[in-house]
Formats: structure tokens, sequence, C-alpha cells
């Protein structure tokens, strides 16, 4: 049994635009003999060649702390992979990316993620919401070193 799943991200017809995909945390499994993706993750847009099959760790405090691609194409397809055949032993397979539609600013409080590339808007929306946006250095939310802040959870049961 297989786990294969294919999607596409397709942005207005506004030109020019484009798509900012960010990995922040990615544990997929690698075949320790042969090197090669048991399960990945791969990006395909426009006129250029898929990526290479991503399956490395990628931690927000570890040696790769982000993935980031630029898609200049108002589409972006999403291929990911896993290999159920191979028991998954021990620890989980994980994934967390955003992905985020930019153009040149149009609107008042649009937020210009890279002050030299006046087609890297995202809506206002998106800034210090601690969901990392922008390529970077990650200026909507001021640092590219913290995940999304997951709400705590507190007991009430026994107030």
């Amino acid at each position: 049994i297989k786990y294969d799943c294919q999607f596409r991200v397709v942005t207005s017809d506004r030109t020019p635009r484009g798509i900012y995909t960010l990995i922040t945390r990615l544990k997929f499994r690698r075949d320790p003999v042969s090197k090669k993706c048991i399960d990945y993750i791969q990006f395909t847009g426009g006129n250029r060649s898929p990526s290479e099959r991503i399956c490395h760790n990628i931690a927000i405090n570890g040696p790769a702390g982000r993935l980031i691609f630029d898609e200049r194409d108002r589409e972006v397809n999403v291929h990911i992979y896993i290999d159920r055949s191979r028991h998954i032993l021990g620890d989980q397979l994980e994934l967390s990316m955003v992905l985020t539609a930019h153009s040149e600013c149009q609107f008042n409080g649009d937020f210009l993620c890279d002050p030299n590339d006046q087609y890297s808007c995202i809506s206002r929306h998106f800034v210090r919401d601690n969901v990392t946006n922008c390529l970077y250095p990650c200026r909507d939310e001021g640092t590219c070193f913290h995940d999304a802040i997951v709400p705590e959870e507190i007991d009430t049961a026994n107030d």
C-alpha cells in the first residue's frame, strides 16, 4: 500500500505573481544503504523541471532550519509520497509547510517581504501572525527561528 498525493496550488490571474513555499518541519525516511528517499515531497511549477525528491530532516532548530522555494509562476504542484509497504518504526513522519501567494503591492497595508523586490508583497493579514510567510530573513515575523505558537492546553476541570 502506498500513499501518493498530488495537489496544485494556484494564485490569482493578477500578474506578476508567485508562490513562496516554506517547509518548516520535515521528517521522512531515507534508505540507510542506498540513501534514496523512501518517502518524499517534490515540487514542480511553470516550465521548470521537478525539484529533487526531498526527504532529509528539517526542523526549525536543526542544521537545515527551513527549505524555501520561490515559484515565479501562478501555480505550484506538490507531490507527497509515503511508502507504506515499508513499516514505519519509531518516530512518526512529519511535514509542516506554508504556501503564500505574493505579487506587486496593490492594496494599502500590503507587506513587502523584500525591499529590493517590488513583486514580493503579501497580504497584511499574514504579518506578525506567528507563521513565517516571507523568504529569508522572514521580515513578516521578525525572525526565522520560531515555529507557529501552539495554543497551550489548560485543564479547567479542577478549578
